[in-house]
């Protein structure tokens, strides 16, 4: 039986469970009923699993399976917990910067993944992300307003968002008078 974890989980959350048999061996299985990488450690019939690696971002289904002599059990109940995506980063600008500068935007998730940008006043900004290598970048749909723009993004993998980025802050350059 596994124990609920807390939702949001840390990256690397142990899983806790009981009634393991004595001499069993445990299996973790995610919801394609692929074994997860990780280690058991058994005490008594009470059991803690270390994933080897992050639980993905997003929305995660794990449920566990022993086998005592050869012959393997049923899977237990499946556990289901979130994990939030990497918080962003958005790369920090010389001030001024022209009205349709782009925006470096690291630390995103594997697709699929939906990217935002918001003001500081909480509204989305318009704009188009693009994927590059180890980045993205953020071409805003209209021009950056003259003055100081104040901004952060955040990304939502499987239903689950991540926290903000740290705000931007730069200053645009206003038009040369006519």
């Amino acid at each position: 039986v596994i124990t609920q974890p807390p939702s949001p989980a840390q990256p690397k959350q142990t899983i806790q469970g009981t009634q393991a048999h004595p001499g069993a061996t445990l299996k973790m299985l995610n919801s394609a009923n692929q074994q997860i990488p990780g280690t058991f450690t058994l005490n008594g019939s009470s059991w803690t699993f270390t994933p080897r690696e992050n639980w993905g971002a997003g929305t995660n289904k794990i449920k566990a399976v022993q086998t005592v002599d050869g012959v393997e059990s049923a899977a237990s109940n499946v556990c289901t917990f979130t994990r939030p995506p990497q918080k962003l980063e958005i790369l920090p600008l010389s001030n001024p910067v022209p009205i349709n500068q782009t925006l470096v935007i690291r630390k995103v998730a594997d697709d699929p993944v939906l990217l935002e940008m918001f003001s500081t006043a909480n509204k989305l900004v318009p704009g188009t992300f693009t994927r590059y290598t180890s980045s993205h970048t953020f071409t805003p749909t209209e021009t950056w307003t003259p003055g100081v723009n104040n901004v952060y993004a955040v990304q939502t993998v499987g239903g689950v968002k991540s926290d903000p980025s740290d705000v931007c802050t730069f200053g645009v350059k206003p038009p040369k008078p006519v």
